[in-house]
This record gives structure tokens, C-alpha cells and sequence, in this order.
């Protein structure tokens, strides 16, 4: 009998505590809390990516694009950047995409330039090296850009290994009487996790996507890339693009920058400049949206400018 009184306390207790949690999550005390993503601001960030999805599901390869002709007039300069979700826009407005705001700077530079947004969710530098070679060379292009972010040395289809026991038929009851408490809580637990396991999680993940064996897989891919480009006389450059100010973007590519001048591959490096202009700016205020990490329209602004400050003189000698 004591053990039944004793369990039943403890049912009950637990039910309080989700009780007020839930509760004072719905105050929004914890909205500028960036480890807690409200449900409000995650149907938000649905929305958003539903136009980007509707518009992506009409073109052929799935691209947030329009579909465009593999032929190319003469006069045009064809200018593809090539990536994953930074390209694809996961998150943001189209106008607010780094690749649309390039377009458009170059337009009104010279009104002759094309410019084509080739990103696919979750594509490392070896699906866009895939492409590139299977359906990418056949467009005629005069420069691509390849918009490097931080996992893209992974291999193809290379994912996390992600913590799913909150995702339990058992706890589906718990998930329907407090579904913020549940997500709240999971969400905290999976982050201890992953702080004192180095199997699991996202960070782990991509810091072993830059040890020794690993980078030296991906230079053969850079390799492999700068050949294609040349045998197709693309001129290639590479402008690596941070999601945030946080120092482990400059730690991260400065791993990479090394490969690329050993192969001659012009790039430009983007985590110094984000560092200097944001390092003083809450992580939220830089997000694509309330609920979706991915560099927002401050950061995107400034990945256009410097851009189209890099390549500009390859389009002026393009242009005549």
C-alpha cells in the first residue's frame, strides 16, 4: 500500500511540474532562449519553407529555381552558385536568399548576367560535384560558385547520428497533455547527451568531418572538381559561408583554405567578416527565423556584397 501511495505521489508530482512548465512556457518567459523553439514560431517556419517547397517541386531537380534551358545565348554570362540549404533558402523569403541578392546586385551591374540557384537540402561538396558533372556541365555556364559551409567535406547522404527515445510510442500520452513541456525537456536532455558523448549530435558530428583521413578524402573531391570545371572552361570559385559569428567557422575553414590554394582554387573566406560585423549580436537576432538556425537576412546582405565584390572582375572580363 505504501508503494502504490508512494508511486502515485510521484505521478503526481511529475504531473504539477509538467503542469507548470507548460504553463510557464506559454507565457513566453523562455522565447529569447535559443536552446527553445515555440510552437508558434516553428508554423511559422513551415510556412516559409512551404512557398520554397511548392516553387522547388517545379523544377526538375528540385531546386528553389526556376527551370532554366540547358542553351544559353551567346551574349549571356551564366553564372551558377551551387550548394545546399544556404542556396536552397531553408528558412528564409526568396528575396532574402544571399544567392538572390547577388543576382540581383549583378543585374544591375551588367543586365547580360544569369545567374543560376542550384541548392539542394543536406548536398555536401560530393553531390554538388555529382551534379556538376552529370547534368551541371551541360549548361554552358561561364563561372560557378560553390557556396561552402561547414559540412559540406561530408560524404553524400552523411547525416548525424540523431537521439530519438523522446520520439517513443510510451511517451505519446505525455506528448499530447504537454506537448512544450515534452519538446522543452527532450530538447535538453538530448543536449546534455550530446555534450558528454562524443558519438551523437550535430557539433560531434562535424568536427570529425575535419580529421586528417577526412580531409584528405575531400581533397581528392576538390581535385576532382577543379578538373571538371576546367575541362568545361568554367571558371570555379569557392566563397565559404558561415552560419553565425561563433569562432568555430574560422577554426573550421582555416582547414579547408590550405586545400584550396594548394589546388589553385580562388575563393573567398566570409568567417572573419561575419566575426567582425556580429560578434557583439544575440545568436536570434541572426537567424532565418525565430525557429530555423540558418543565417538570416543580415547575415545573407553581407554574403551577396562580398560576393559580388570577389567576383565581379571575372564578370567584367566575361562581359567583354
Amino acid at each position: 500500500m505504501r508503494i502504490g501511495v508512494k508511486l502515485s505521489l510521484v505521478i503526481l508530482g511529475l504531473f504539477l511540474s509538467l503542469l507548470t512548465l507548460e504553463v510557464v512556457l506559454a507565457t513566453g518567459l523562455f522565447d529569447n532562449d535559443p536552446r527553445w523553439k515555440p510552437k508558434a514560431y516553428e508554423d511559422l517556419n513551415r510556412a516559409i519553407n512551404a512557398a520554397n517547397y511548392k516553387r522547388a517541386s517545379k523544377h526538375p531537380n528540385k531546386f528553389n529555381d526556376l527551370p532554366r534551358s540547358k542553351d544559353k545565348p551567346e551574349e549571356i554570362i551564366r553564372i551558377a552558385v551551387l550548394g545546399d540549404s544556404f542556396i536552397w533558402g531553408d528558412g528564409l523569403r526568396l528575396e532574402e536568399r544571399w544567392s538572390t541578392k547577388l543576382e540581383k546586385r549583378l543585374k544591375t551591374f551588367a543586365n547580360n548576367i544569369e545567374v543560376l540557384h542550384w541548392g539542394r537540402n543536406g548536398w555536401s561538396t560530393e553531390d554538388q560535384l555529382r551534379f556538376l558533372r552529370t547534368e551541371g556541365k551541360d549548361y554552358e555556364l561561364n563561372m560557378l560558385i560553390i557556396g561552402y559551409v561547414s559540412n559540406d567535406p561530408a560524404r553524400s547522404g552523411e547525416r548525424p547520428k540523431r537521439l530519438s527515445w523522446h520520439e517513443a510510442p510510451v511517451l505519446k500520452p505525455l506528448r499530447y497533455l504537454f506537448p512544450d513541456s515534452t519538446r522543452f525537456l527532450s530538447s535538453l536532455i538530448n543536449r546534455m547527451i550530446e555534450q558528454s558523448s562524443p558519438h551523437y549530435g550535430y557539433a560531434n558530428w562535424e568536427r570529425a568531418l575535419y580529421s586528417k583521413e577526412n580531409l584528405e578524402r575531400y581533397e581528392k573531391t576538390l581535385v576532382e572538381l577543379k578538373r571538371v570545371a576546367e575541362k568545361e572552361n568554367i571558371q570555379l570559385r569557392f566563397i565559404l559561408t558561415p552560419a553565425n559569428p561563433n569562432p568555430i567557422y574560422g577554426e573550421l575553414f582555416n582547414k579547408i583554405t590550405p586545400l584550396l590554394e594548394k589546388h589553385e582554387i580562388q575563393f573567398l573566406n566570409l568567417a572573419p567578416v561575419i566575426s567582425e560585423k556580429f560578434s557583439n549580436r544575440s545568436a536570434i537576432e541572426l537567424w532565418a527565423n525565430r525557429a530555423n538556425t540558418h543565417p538570416g537576412d543580415e547575415i545573407t546582405s553581407v554574403f551577396a556584397d562580398e560576393a559580388f565584390t570577389f567576383i565581379i572582375p571575372a564578370a567584367i572580363g566575361n562581359a567583354r
